[in-house]
């Protein structure tokens, strides 16, 4: 599974600024505010004087730097709408902490490429549904799949297994079907056992 490329770079300033069109209002200690009419390269900056500074240049296009750390704190409700590509670049850690109930809706694919482990703790019922078909494996040789569960393992369908079956006792009222080996130490109720 590979991801689009849509990388970015942070744009430089439109400053393209000529006498006598930029109006600029500059304090003692070096913040500065431009309004600039140059034909063409029309633009507002406010700058700090540490370097954070918004600029909104010719095309309405729109730089907001912060060179510190930055806090936006909205009183009630927030709604973003982006009509293009959103890309979010997190060089750290990232947390995001929801008091209430998060939902995702995603009408095209939804893809995740995790680098490292991946841990998923459900502290209620956890309920994994797929359209058509569910897939579960591992990509290295000899990878394991590790289902547990603290009373019994309960399969609503016929259990077909490429391989061998291991199992302390079945309870089946559909068929098993196994590829290899079918080892029970205790109880085997089933309708159909078969080994292939």
């Amino acid at each position: 599974m590979e991801f689009n490329d849509y990388s970015w770079v942070e744009p430089k300033s439109d400053y393209k600024s000529k006498y006598p069109y930029n109006d600029v209002k500059q304090t003692e200690s070096g913040h500065f505010q431009e309004f600039d009419d140059t034909p063409g390269a029309e633009r507002i900056r406010t700058q700090h004087r540490t370097g954070t500074f918004t600029e909104i240049q010719a095309d309405g296009s729109e730089i907001h730097k912060v060179l510190g750390t930055n806090y936006e704190i909205i009183a009630k409700d927030n709604n973003v709408l982006i009509k293009g590509i959103c890309n979010i670049t997190v060089m750290g850690d990232a947390v995001m902490d929801v008091k209430g109930d998060c939902y995702q809706h995603v009408q095209g694919s939804f893809n995740q490429v995790v680098e490292g482990d991946y841990n998923l703790l459900v502290k209620g019922a956890l309920t994994l549904n797929g359209g058509t078909e569910t897939n579960i494996g591992t990509l290295a040789e000899g990878g394991d799949v590790n289902i547990q569960a603290s009373d019994r393992l309960v399969l609503q369908s016929d259990l077909t297994v490429h391989g061998e079956v291991l199992a302390d006792s079945i309870y089946s009222d559909g068929s098993v079907i196994s590829g290899g080996n079918i080892t029970v130490d205790k109880n085997i109720v089933t309708c159909k056992l078969t080994s292939e």
